[in-house]
């Protein structure tokens, strides 16, 4: 390979690309001045996603009795944050932090306000299913009978189907429902608050 020069920096020997210097340390030298000093980064800060600044900053530290409603994604209603390393929901994990992990006769965070958006660490507390239910009907956010979006049913229908005399398939051919619903309906299996 005559005539082909060589970096000059000691125990270099990739090829000249200019003054002198091969491609890296000519790019090195251009950077910083010199060519064999190492640049310099300054430390990377950890960067927090607004979800994560707002959970950390606004969420854990709110000191009031008001509601506060998450304004990020939701999963089935409820708030969800990317926290220990999965989605999980953010009123469970506030919960958590608050009161403790859940106990098995206590498995569900329930709200006091009866918002299920809400994440203020005051409206929360670990509850079993029977309370957590009596909650959301007291708040009016029990969602049932004709509220529900797939009824087909009213509740002055429900009262007709069980005031009639007719057959359940009959009943269940003039509402356009299942016979089952019918018997259900009368034997107060649903509908059972009317």
């Amino acid at each position: 390979m005559a005539g082909v020069s060589v970096c000059q920096i000691p125990n270099c020997d990739n090829p000249v690309r200019a003054c002198g210097l091969c491609g890296k340390h000519y790019v090195q030298r251009r950077r910083t001045g010199d060519p064999i000093a190492k640049r310099q980064l300054p430390p990377r800060k950890k960067r927090c996603s607004p979800v994560q600044d707002f959970f950390n900053k606004t969420v854990l530290r709110f000191d009031s009795d008001e509601c506060l409603i998450w304004p990020f994604s939701y999963r089935h209603g409820y708030p969800v944050v990317f926290y220990g390393g999965k989605s999980r929901n953010a009123h469970r994990i506030i919960c958590e932090i608050e009161h403790g992990p859940a106990t098995e006769d206590k498995p569900q965070a329930a709200h006091s306000c009866g918002s299920s958006g809400c994440v203020n660490r005051r409206h929360l507390r670990w509850a079993d299913q029977k309370i957590n239910e009596a909650d959301k009907i007291e708040h009016g956010t029990k969602i049932k009978g004709e509220l529900c979006w797939k009824s087909k049913l009213s509740e002055d229908d429900v009262l007709s189907i069980r005031n009639s005399t007719s057959s359940s398939k009959e009943l269940s051919k003039q509402f356009d429902v299942r016979p089952e619903t019918i018997n259900s309906i009368r034997s107060r299996r649903s509908w059972s608050w009317l």
